[in-house]
């Protein structure tokens, strides 16, 4: 199977389109997820999705991201239009980006927002930030692995809200790319608003805000 590992950086900018810089990681609109203007730098477009008519983008492998068993960041502008919390809505997520293999420890990657606070999980083995996130408001979200000090670390708006260790490492060894949503709380999971700029690199990143 064709794979992609060391040293990529991907992007999906989501200017009018789904595919990423290059072409080599395009995505799938479900249930006609569309653009909204402007984006966070003033011009051009975001992905706009809409929870309600459950919209997501899939990224299929081939070409799998192959995530396992090394460091690597995630970092996206988002906007969300509304935000779940268990304490109305029992069993809820607000999925950013996801991975998953199966449920089961470690196998299961999900970049998310949960009880409005954001959240790095490989399942079973997750971390939670401490800022509350409140709608309508643009956050540049950072979530990265140091497979070397097998730690989690989150970012809101360039500064470390939270970091966790021993974690990990991340192990899955298939699986689709979704943004939007993912396997875990489905169908209680879509994102509802706007995703940015979503960039990908195969290490551990120091958190740098985009102007």
């Amino acid at each position: 199977m064709p794979c992609s590992h060391s040293a990529m950086r991907i992007l999906w900018a989501f200017d009018n389109s789904l595919d990423d810089l290059h072409n080599n990681f395009q995505g799938v609109g479900t249930n006609g997820p569309t653009y909204s203007s402007p984006r966070i730098t003033g011009y051009g477009t975001c992905l706009y999705l809409n929870a309600t008519s459950s919209q997501s983008v899939t990224i299929l492998a081939p070409p799998f991201l192959n995530m396992t068993l090394t460091s690597f960041s995630l970092f996206a502008w988002v906007k969300a239009t509304s935000l779940h919390n268990t304490a109305t809505d029992s069993y809820s997520d607000n999925v950013i980006f996801g991975q998953c293999q199966q449920t089961v420890q470690d196998k299961c990657l999900h970049i998310i927002v949960r009880n409005q606070y954001t959240y790095l999980g490989f399942f079973d083995d997750d971390i939670s930030g401490v800022t509350l996130l409140s709608t309508n408001t643009w956050y540049h979200m950072g979530y990265v692995y140091d497979y070397s000090t097998k730690t989690q670390y989150l970012y809101v708006n360039g500064v470390l809200d939270v970091s966790g260790s021993p974690k990990g490492p991340y192990q899955g060894t298939m699986g689709n790319l979704t943004i939007g949503t993912n396997v875990i709380y489905f169908p209680n999971n879509y994102w509802d608003g706007c995703i940015d700029q979503v960039s990908y690199a195969a290490l551990a990143k120091k958190q740098v805000l985009p102007l």
